[in-house]
């Protein structure tokens, strides 16, 4: 095992070390300044020294300086709780294994001194470029160009000098942390889309609004995968921020027609501090062939100051030429003796707002404001259109898809249910001889009987499709309302029973013809039967009451009960 020397002046976090140490068969020794410290080097030899920044009188770094002189052979991890990056950064470049950050879990103390028991090199020279070295071809595998930094000070000033899109930053760094990197970074106005790795959690939870404000974190050891995922996220996020940024950062496209040069070049030099964009005509033609081919060769602007008067030419009228060009161009009419038969005239011709030359230029940014304010709804109300568009067109292909399958499915449906009501209907009329039986008739008639109802159902799904394109049509017909009823009580029979309930069928003697559509009046009926035998508890009894009105020519389904709990029944009645 190895002797350990451990040199803090915090004489509790310095016990518990050793304890620790003693505890897997290390042979610990503590010192709790610089000159006891290097007192005992001078005695002795240490396999490894654990040696503190921060000590009282010669500090960490002078002593390790020193101690390298007496025993140029020493492994020395450095160890810290404070934010020392020149101190550490002295002791690295003097030959310092790495640091510690405290507080630190006992088992990454016993992982380091065993690697340097095990080899000639410390745990920042091997553990780390294996780390690396095991991404680093990922990375370059998925087509990214990656540079290496082992420190944060190395980090910072590639960075710095350099132009990257996204930084993989560990949180344990010698020299310059982590959270310290990410905070000069910011404050340098250089912060980049950063993912932070970490091999433990409660490193995590300790620099809580740190990872708030990055773009990712992973926790060794991670899948590859989870690597590549988290680097594609920060740059999709700096991407989307980019293109906020410049959208932000487009300048406001303002066309100015003026035929007075010195007045329009006031209003350039006013605007163009203020993120417009400005550019100026003289003439209504000049307007009219900026609105077709814009000058910086982008998008025609969607302001124009227009002043009332140009030369022979009347202000007002060229705000329909523009609005042919464009159609939502917002216009404003500038004149310097404005009165109000002027401005109603120019309101009714198409402008947005007016501009009084003899007031306070600053008061035209109040009336640009207005207009990019009515710029943006156009936009968020032309993008809304669009959005309602597109879900138009996705809403009309499911349902052509929904109808192509509707098709295909009642096919499907129709070839069986032809063969089972043709032979049925065969078998009903004897047609090959006698059945031999009475029940086997009547088996034979409900058979065929569900079978035209499962056709009449398949029909209604058709019909559902039909309805929704508004071409649904009634095949209305004379029909006795009791053969209708007879129907629906044989085929839901079986379900009656093998539920428990016993039906009721109250049918007025006087009953007369109805008119209507025949099969979906049967369906109606039907549906209501089911429903009742589905919610009637055992023992109950669903009724089915069909009574004629006299005092009312028409004819309509009215609610009914069922005995012992609620059920869908019919009563037909005419009021």
């Amino acid at each position: 095992m190895s002797r350990v020397l451990i040199v803090d002046d915090d004489r509790d976090h310095a016990e518990s070390l050793a304890d620790v140490l003693d505890m897997r068969g290390h042979e610990p020794e503590l010192a709790h300044s610089g000159e006891e410290a290097l007192d005992m080097v001078r005695g002795s030899d240490f396999d490894f020294v654990l040696l503190d920044v921060k000590l009282p009188g010669m500090n960490g770094v002078e002593t390790f300086l020193e101690m390298r002189r007496i025993r140029p052979g020493a492994k020395v991890m450095m160890m810290t709780g404070f934010s020392v990056e020149q101190l550490v950064t002295q002791a690295i470049e003097g030959g310092a294994l790495g640091v510690l950050y405290k507080p630190f879990a006992a088992i990454k103390l016993l992982e380091t001194l065993n690697q340097v028991s095990s080899a000639a090199r410390c745990w920042w020279s091997t553990t780390i470029p294996i780390f690396v070295e095991g991404i680093v071809p990922i990375l370059k595998g998925a087509d990214y160009d990656v540079q290496v930094a082992s420190t944060g000070a190395e980090a910072l000033d590639k960075i710095l000098n350099g132009d990257f899109d996204c930084l993989l930053l560990d949180l344990r760094l010698p020299v310059l942390s982590g959270p310290e990197l990410y905070a000069r970074l910011v404050a340098a106005g250089r912060a980049v889309p950063t993912v932070l790795v970490t091999g433990g959690r409660e490193d995590a939870h300790r620099d809580e609004r740190l990872k708030s404000q990055l773009s990712g974190m992973l926790f060794k050891p991670f899948d590859p995968n989870a690597l590549l995922k988290a680097i594609g996220s920060a740059l999709s996020q700096s991407q989307a921020a980019m293109s906020m940024l410049q959208q932000a950062e487009t300048p406001r496209s303002v066309l100015i027609v003026e035929d007075d040069p010195d007045f329009a070049e006031s209003l350039v030099e006013m605007l163009q501090p203020r993120g417009y964009a400005p550019y100026h005509v003289d003439t209504a033609e000049r307007a009219v062939a900026a609105m077709r081919e814009p000058p910086d060769g982008g998008e025609s602007a969607p302001v124009a100051l227009i002043d009332a008067r140009l030369g022979a030419a009347a202000g007002v009228d060229l705000i329909p030429r523009l609005r042919v060009e464009r159609p939502d161009i917002i216009c404003v009419l500038m004149t310097a003796d404005l009165d109000t038969q002027t401005a109603i005239t120019a309101l009714r011709r198409g402008a947005y707002d007016y501009f009084d030359k003899s007031r306070d230029p600053t008061s035209l940014f109040a009336v640009l404001e207005r207009c990019f304010d009515k710029v943006e709804l156009q936009q968020q109300r032309e993008q809304a259109y669009e959005a309602l568009r597109i879900a138009k067109e996705e809403a009309e292909a499911a349902n052509r898809a929904k109808s192509g399958f509707l098709a295909t499915v009642s096919h499907d449906l129709r070839t069986p249910l032809n063969a089972i009501i043709g032979f049925s209907e065969m078998m009903l009329r004897e047609v090959l001889g006698e059945l031999g039986n009475a029940q086997y008739r009547a088996y034979i008639a409900d058979i065929h009987d569900s079978g035209a109802h499962l056709l009449q159902i398949i029909n209604d799904i058709l019909d559902l499709s039909k309805a929704e394109a508004g071409k649904l049509e009634l095949n209305e017909e004379l029909f006795d309302p009791r053969d209708i009823v007879r129907s629906v009580m044989q085929l839901c029979a079986q379900r009656i029973f093998s539920a428990g309930l016993s039906e009721t069928l109250e049918l007025a003697p006087d009953l007369p013809l109805l008119r209507g559509d025949e099969r979906k009046t049967k369906q109606v009926l039907l549906n209501l039967l089911t429903n009742a035998v589905k919610f009637t508890p055992h023992g109950g009894s669903p009724r089915i009451s069909i009574a004629y009105c006299r005092h009312s020519s028409r004819s309509i389904p009215r609610s009914a009960a069922s005995t012992r709990a609620p059920g869908s029944v019919c009563r037909w009645s005419r009021q």
